[in-house]
Protein backbone atom coordinates (compact mmCIF):
# COMPACT_ATOMS: atom_id res chain seq x y z
CA UNK A 1 0.00 0.00 0.00
CA UNK A 2 1.25 3.60 -1.18
CA UNK A 3 0.35 6.98 -1.80
CA UNK A 4 -0.17 7.64 -4.83
CA UNK A 5 -0.74 11.31 -4.40
CA UNK A 6 3.48 11.05 -2.90
CA UNK A 7 4.98 7.84 -4.71
CA UNK A 8 8.30 7.66 -3.46
CA UNK A 9 10.53 7.44 -6.08
CA UNK A 10 12.34 9.34 -8.73
CA UNK A 11 11.14 11.40 -12.40
CA UNK A 12 10.98 8.91 -14.70
CA UNK A 13 11.90 6.15 -12.65
CA UNK A 14 9.52 3.28 -14.77
CA UNK A 15 8.82 2.41 -18.21
CA UNK A 16 5.67 1.65 -17.40
CA UNK A 17 2.83 2.58 -14.99
CA UNK A 18 -0.21 0.18 -14.45
CA UNK A 19 -3.05 1.32 -12.45
CA UNK A 20 -6.57 -0.85 -12.30
CA UNK A 21 -9.21 -0.14 -10.06
CA UNK A 22 -7.72 2.68 -8.57
CA UNK A 23 -8.57 6.12 -9.63
CA UNK A 24 -12.37 5.82 -8.56
CA UNK A 25 -11.13 5.67 -5.27
CA UNK A 26 -9.43 8.95 -5.24
CA UNK A 27 -11.83 11.51 -4.52
CA UNK A 28 -12.18 13.86 -6.97
CA UNK A 29 -10.29 16.52 -5.47
CA UNK A 30 -7.16 14.67 -5.51
CA UNK A 31 -7.25 13.18 -9.54
CA UNK A 32 -5.14 15.52 -11.14
CA UNK A 33 -2.47 15.28 -8.82
CA UNK A 34 -2.51 11.45 -8.62
CA UNK A 35 -1.98 11.40 -12.75
CA UNK A 36 0.66 14.03 -12.73
CA UNK A 37 2.70 11.82 -9.97
CA UNK A 38 1.51 8.28 -11.94
CA UNK A 39 3.20 10.54 -15.44
CA UNK A 40 6.29 11.89 -13.21
CA UNK A 41 7.49 8.67 -12.66
CA UNK A 42 7.09 7.13 -16.01
CA UNK A 43 9.48 7.58 -18.53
Amino acid sequence: MGDVLNIPFGDNAFDLVVSVELLEHIPEKHTDKALKEMARVAK
